[in-house]
């Protein structure tokens, strides 16, 4: 069965194409759809709760979070083979971070600098957390 909105975007349609009041004011039956998505994943509900448990115990925040960092990430490439430079970043970042938990990072800052900017011992190089 047709939901109350399509009905009146049906009828708001033939109003407009075919003059005022000659559309139908019925409800269309529809034809059951087994592309329809929610239908045909009704199948993988049982295995995903037997797996993941129910909804109400796991969240998609750790998701969303990295879906943020990498939009944050794909804002400083030169979007020229952007999965290669997404990567690198993320294990720039990744390494960044090492360093700054095992302590050694400490020693190897510039007197008075932002703990985000480290200097590593022995190399040319200075790394920022935030290009």
């Amino acid at each position: 069965m047709e939901l109350p909105r399509e009905i009146a975007a049906r009828q708001k349609k033939s109003s407009n194409s075919a003059g005022a009041g000659t559309g139908p004011s019925g409800v269309c039956p529809k034809a059951f759809n087994m592309q329809t998505y929610k239908l045909h994943a009704l199948g993988d509900y049982v295995s995903s709760i037997k797996m993941f448990g129910t909804t109400d115990s796991y969240t998609t925040q750790i998701g969303e979070l990295a879906h943020r960092l990498l939009k944050r990430f794909y804002q400083s490439t030169n979007k020229q083979d952007p999965p290669k430079q997404l990567a690198k970043q993320e294990w720039r970042r990744t390494r960044i971070r090492r360093l700054q938990e095992s302590g050694n990072t400490k020693d190897n800052q510039p007197a008075g600098s932002s703990p985000l900017f480290i200097k590593l011992s022995g190399y040319h190089h200075q790394f920022s957390l935030f290009s």
